[in-house]
């Protein structure tokens, strides 16, 4: 979550709404766990997978109006969601790829606001985390508060909070550790199938968290007003060269 690859230092870089996760799972067909109990692992302990396998599943009258995704008929265990969840995180806080393998298809597709293009399979997964881990030793999800998990069909939004401290460069594209803590909130919603998520996709402030780590300047400083007048400067060549 947490390549920067597709932001540059010095382009502006527009605040990224994030839509509420009853606009995502359309909260009349949603089965809310908001009373989950907590997800979170010891970041040194063994991690708990999930095997895929047949979904316990109960049926779900009517259809979730979500472009692009799938959306089966069955709606998901609650029982089955939280276990899952609670392994998806052991597997970042306790620093463990190869657990990965229980959790993503193989053939999975992975979105995130960060990365220039879409992370494919699982070996791409697995890479994305171990570069992360290098930028961000301490690196740990948890749930916020209130923490949230809902269902509809084969789609699953877990709410989480990811903190982490920046003491190794982020490649690509190569910025420079500045030591600075970041804690971000956002939201996952993933597509199952057959007991792993076949698609996901994250959503979260990537301006925040630039301008907590300091590769973003503070609004009204005057890092900001060089930057803006760095990307005037860039539009007009660009306006030019047409």
């Amino acid at each position: 979550m947490l390549n920067l690859a597709s932001r540059s230092a010095v382009a502006p870089v527009l605040r990224a709404a994030t839509p509420s996760i009853g606009a995502l799972l359309s909260i009349p067909n949603a089965v809310l766990l908001s009373n989950s109990s907590s997800l979170t692992r010891s970041s040194h302990g063994s991690s708990t997978c999930t095997t895929a396998g047949p979904l316990p599943a109960r049926t779900v009258r009517g259809s979730l109006p979500l472009t692009g995704i799938e959306i089966s008929s069955a709606a998901l265990d609650e029982e089955f969601v939280r276990e899952f969840a609670a392994g998806y995180a052991a597997a970042w806080n306790g620093y463990d790829s190869s657990a990965m393998a229980g959790l993503v298809t193989e053939d999975v597709e992975w979105h995130d606001p960060a990365l220039p293009a879409p992370a494919r399979g699982l070996a791409e997964v697995q890479a994305f985390m171990e570069t992360s881990w290098r930028a961000f030793p301490d690196l740990r999800f948890s749930q916020p508060d209130p923490p949230h998990i809902s269902t509809s069909g084969n789609l699953v939004a877990w709410a989480w909070r990811m903190e982490g401290t920046m003491r190794g460069p982020i490649e690509p594209p190569g910025f420079a550790p500045t030591g600075r803590r970041m804690t971000v909130d956002g939201v996952d919603l993933w597509q199952l199938r057959d007991g792993r998520i076949a698609h996901y996709r994250a959503f979260y402030d990537m301006t925040d968290l630039a301008r907590q780590l300091g590769i973003m300047p503070p609004p009204g400083s005057g890092a900001e007003r060089a930057t803006v007048g760095l990307q005037r400067l860039q539009a007009r060549l660009q306006r030019r060269g047409r």
